[in-house]
Protein backbone atom coordinates (compact mmCIF):
# COMPACT_ATOMS: atom_id res chain seq x y z
CA UNK A 1 0.00 0.00 0.00
CA UNK A 2 0.98 3.56 -0.91
CA UNK A 3 0.17 6.15 1.79
CA UNK A 4 -0.66 9.20 0.03
CA UNK A 5 -2.24 12.87 1.49
CA UNK A 6 -3.79 15.07 -0.90
CA UNK A 7 -5.14 19.01 -0.01
CA UNK A 8 -8.62 19.08 -2.10
CA UNK A 9 -10.28 23.06 -1.83
CA UNK A 10 -13.49 21.41 -2.36
CA UNK A 11 -16.00 18.41 -1.59
CA UNK A 12 -15.34 15.91 -4.58
CA UNK A 13 -15.95 12.19 -6.11
CA UNK A 14 -12.06 12.29 -7.62
CA UNK A 15 -10.30 9.17 -10.06
CA UNK A 16 -7.31 8.18 -9.01
CA UNK A 17 -5.04 6.29 -11.54
CA UNK A 18 -1.39 5.23 -11.23
CA UNK A 19 0.39 4.71 -14.14
CA UNK A 20 3.74 2.97 -15.25
CA UNK A 21 5.84 6.04 -17.71
CA UNK A 22 4.35 4.23 -21.00
CA UNK A 23 0.74 5.05 -19.83
CA UNK A 24 -0.19 1.55 -18.65
CA UNK A 25 -2.85 1.67 -15.99
CA UNK A 26 -2.07 0.42 -13.32
CA UNK A 27 -4.95 1.11 -10.54
CA UNK A 28 -7.77 2.86 -11.18
CA UNK A 29 -10.29 3.71 -8.72
CA UNK A 30 -12.94 6.77 -7.24
CA UNK A 31 -12.16 8.22 -3.90
CA UNK A 32 -14.58 10.63 -2.14
CA UNK A 33 -12.69 13.58 -1.03
CA UNK A 34 -13.32 16.56 1.50
CA UNK A 35 -12.55 20.32 1.68
CA UNK A 36 -9.12 20.19 3.41
CA UNK A 37 -6.02 17.38 4.06
CA UNK A 38 -7.54 13.87 2.79
CA UNK A 39 -5.20 10.72 3.58
CA UNK A 40 -5.99 7.56 1.65
CA UNK A 41 -4.14 4.03 0.77
CA UNK A 42 -3.49 3.42 -2.58
CA UNK A 43 -3.51 -0.39 -2.81
CA UNK A 44 -0.47 -1.35 -5.04
CA UNK A 45 -0.41 -4.47 -6.38
CA UNK A 46 1.54 -7.66 -4.78
CA UNK A 47 3.58 -7.58 -8.19
CA UNK A 48 4.50 -4.34 -8.80
CA UNK A 49 7.67 -4.13 -9.71
CA UNK A 50 10.55 -1.38 -8.81
CA UNK A 51 10.42 1.47 -11.19
CA UNK A 52 8.66 5.34 -11.49
CA UNK A 53 5.05 5.39 -11.38
CA UNK A 54 2.69 8.27 -11.77
CA UNK A 55 -0.42 9.01 -9.58
CA UNK A 56 -3.03 11.07 -11.31
CA UNK A 57 -6.12 12.65 -9.45
CA UNK A 58 -8.80 14.05 -11.65
CA UNK A 59 -12.30 15.65 -10.70
CA UNK A 60 -15.21 18.45 -11.32
CA UNK A 61 -13.01 20.91 -9.25
CA UNK A 62 -9.54 19.45 -10.19
CA UNK A 63 -8.11 19.70 -13.65
CA UNK A 64 -5.14 17.32 -12.75
CA UNK A 65 -3.05 16.74 -10.24
CA UNK A 66 -0.01 14.47 -11.27
CA UNK A 67 2.58 13.16 -8.59
CA UNK A 68 5.73 11.06 -9.81
CA UNK A 69 7.53 8.64 -7.49
CA UNK A 70 9.85 5.53 -6.98
CA UNK A 71 9.02 2.38 -5.87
Amino acid sequence: EIKLKYFSKKKDNCLIQMTDLSGKIIISFKQNFFEGINEFLLPAPSDLSSGTYLIQISGKGISKSSIHFKM
